[in-house]
C-alpha cells in the first residue's frame, strides 16, 4: 500500500534499525512510481544525509521508475555520468534504461547518440574466470547487449525505420555479448512486420 511508504523510515528508526542504500532506493522508486516528486526529493535528501550518496545503482534503479514521469534533464545527465564508473550489470541496466527514455519519447537521434557513446564502452563481467596456472581471467563485455539490441530491433521494426534496422543488425552481429531468446523472438517480430 502506498500510503504506508512514507512511514518505512520512521519504522526502521522506531525500531532501531539502520536503512540500508537500498531501503533507500526502493522508497524513492516507490514514491516515483506513485508520482510523489516531493517526497521522493526528501527520502534523496535523507539517504544524503545518511551518507549514501546517489551513485550508479541508484540512478539504475531511479530510470525505471521514472518512465511515467517524463524526461527529466538532470535525471538523464547524472545517469550519463555514472555510466562511466560502477559494476558491469548496474551500468547495463542504467545504459538500458537511458535507452528506453529517449525511445519512449521518439527521441531515436538520442537513442543512437548514446549507442554510439556508451554501446561499445567495454565494462567488466560480474563473473570472471580463473585460468589454469591460478591467475584471475578479468573478462570485460560492452554495455550494449541482448536487451539492448531487442528494445531496438522492436522500436524500429514497430515505427517501420527499416533503414536504421541494417545498422543495428550490423552492431548486434559484431558484438561479443550472448544473444538470447528475447532477440530472437525480436527478429521474428521484425520479420513480420517487413
Amino acid at each position: 500500500n502506498y500510503t504506508k511508504l512514507g512511514s518505512v523510515l520512521e519504522d526502521f528508526s522506531k525500531h532501531g534499525i539502520k536503512p540500508h542504500r537500498l531501503t533507500f532506493e526502493l522508497v524513492l522508486t516507490g514514491f516515483l512510481r506513485n508520482h510523489d516528486l516531493k517526497r521522493a526529493r526528501n527520502i534523496m535528501a535523507a539517504m544524503d544525509s545518511a551518507g549514501f550518496r546517489p551513485d550508479a545503482s541508484t540512478f539504475a534503479r531511479v530510470l525505471p521508475a521514472y518512465r511515467g514521469l517524463g524526461t527529466d534533464h538532470y535525471v538523464q545527465g547524472k545517469a550519463r555520468e555514472n555510466l562511466l564508473v560502477g559494476p558491469g550489470p548496474v551500468l547495463k541496466k542504467m545504459f538500458n534504461g537511458l535507452l528506453r527514455l529517449y525511445l519512449d519519447r521518439r527521441d531515436l537521434d538520442a537513442a543512437f547518440r548514446l549507442l554510439d557513446q556508451f554501446g561499445s564502452k567495454t565494462t567488466l563481467k560480474s563473473s570472471s574466470t580463473v585460468a589454469d596456472d591460478g591467475r584471475s581471467v578479468i573478462d570485460h563485455e560492452t554495455l550494449a547487449d541482448s536487451a539492448t539490441y531487442t528494445m531496438l530491433i522492436d522500436y524500429l521494426a514497430k515505427h517501420r525505420h527499416f533503414h536504421s534496422l541494417n545498422n543495428i543488425l550490423d552492431r548486434a552481429r559484431k558484438s561479443k555479448g550472448v544473444l538470447d531468446a528475447g532477440f530472437a523472438a525480436a527478429l521474428i517480430r521484425m520479420y513480420y512486420s517487413l
